[in-house]
């Protein structure tokens, strides 16, 4: 074999190298302060790689073995099938690790809306602090606006990484 023949080999794979690279990265190396991040850059990360890198490296990796039918069904498909997966797995490590290294605390409501004007739905979310580090939860759904701006309601969260939480109920 030539080296120009190796030469495009190489070529031709980079996208497939990139892609395989970037899905075991989401899936298993990426950092807790980025997966369980609620405010900032670090909260759109997996959002970019899941809709908008890993649909480019598709289409780059289908075009480059010369695929030329249904690649644009191919390449939407790739993160219609990555985000759902990426929520469930996200879910699973979240839910074993909040049981392995779970404590809970009192939080503070701290912000309020209304969400869904068909459904009547209200969400909150609640900060608490945890050695002196203020933390935010993700919106939880207060179906009987029971909940005010200012109540106190129970947070669990990983004592590893108090950005892994979640109101309790």
């Amino acid at each position: 074999m030539d080296c120009s023949a190796e030469i495009f080999n190489f070529v031709t794979m980079r996208y497939l190298l990139i892609l395989t690279t970037l899905l075991f990265v989401l899936f298993f190396a990426l950092p807790d302060f980025v997966l369980y991040s609620k405010i900032g850059f670090y909260r759109w990360f997996p959002f970019v790689i899941i809709f908008l890198a890993i649909p480019f490296l598709s289409y780059k990796t289908l075009t480059d073995f010369k695929i030329k039918k249904n690649v644009s069904v191919i390449t939407a498909s790739s993160a219609l099938l990555i985000g759902p997966l990426f929520g469930i797995w996200t879910k699973v490590i979240s839910d074993k690790d909040l049981e392995q290294n779970g404590q809970t605390k009192m939080g503070i409501v701290s912000e309020k809306w209304y969400a869904n004007k068909r459904k009547g739905e209200w969400l909150y979310s609640v900060k608490f602090k945890v050695e002196n580090v203020i933390y935010h939860t993700f919106s939880n759904v207060n179906k009987d606006n029971r909940i005010k701006i200012g109540d106190t309601v129970l947070v669990q969260y990983s004592k590893r990484n108090p950005e892994n939480n979640k109101i309790l109920k």
